[in-house]
């Protein structure tokens, strides 16, 4: 019995969405990592209030200045989101970003992609084990670098520091969700 391959193309296709969207990752890689050094990065660590425990699974959503999604990203284990922006012509020129998780009030604050394209060298970092700066090979890759913007090997360095020499701008984001009272409705 013969089947048609545009049928088998289906199936796989339906598989492969319904995969991908059942997890939502903690990292986003924007743009080609083709050896140059990231243009910006963006790394939230969202945390409870009170306790200042990592809250896993909060969602962090960038929105462009018509309201559109961008991107949606959980949080891991450790209550971090990383973005890797390889190519910022890819991602938008100003709009919001929105932590929510459940349980908690809502966190929203504003970007604008030119203030990550002209501030950079005043937020140099250098992922530990790095050989040299970030003007020559090797240098690290966007998945090293989700590496170790997750698990805290790396470190925002002065300006004149030789490894931040050429660094993509580290831009940190330390959010703070408060609990909602249980008697109270959650509204996210």
């Amino acid at each position: 019995m013969k089947t048609p391959i545009s049928f088998i193309t289906l199936i796989l296709v339906s598989w492969i969405i319904s995969v991908s969207t059942f997890g939502q990752s903690f990292s986003k890689v924007i743009g080609e990592d083709d050896g140059f050094p990231a243009e910006f990065v963006m790394r939230f660590e969202v945390i409870d209030q009170e306790s200042y425990t990592p809250i896993r699974n909060a969602q962090v959503t960038i929105k462009n200045n018509n309201g559109g999604k961008f991107l949606s990203l959980r949080t891991s284990q450790n209550g971090i989101c990383i973005v890797v922006v390889m190519n910022d012509i890819l991602f938008p020129s100003s709009g919001i970003i929105r932590v929510t998780a459940e349980g908690y009030k809502y966190w929203q604050d504003e970007f604008d992609k030119y203030y990550f394209q002209h501030n950079r060298e005043n937020y140099p970092f250098a992922v530990y084990g790095m050989e040299s700066d970030w003007t020559g090979p090797p240098r690290p890759s966007a998945l090293e670098i989700i590496s170790a913007l997750n698990d805290g090997s790396y470190e925002i360095v002065d300006r004149n520091n030789y490894y931040g020499n050429g660094s993509p701008g580290c831009y940190e984001y330390s959010v703070k969700l408060e609990r909602i009272p249980r008697d109270q409705g959650y509204d996210n």
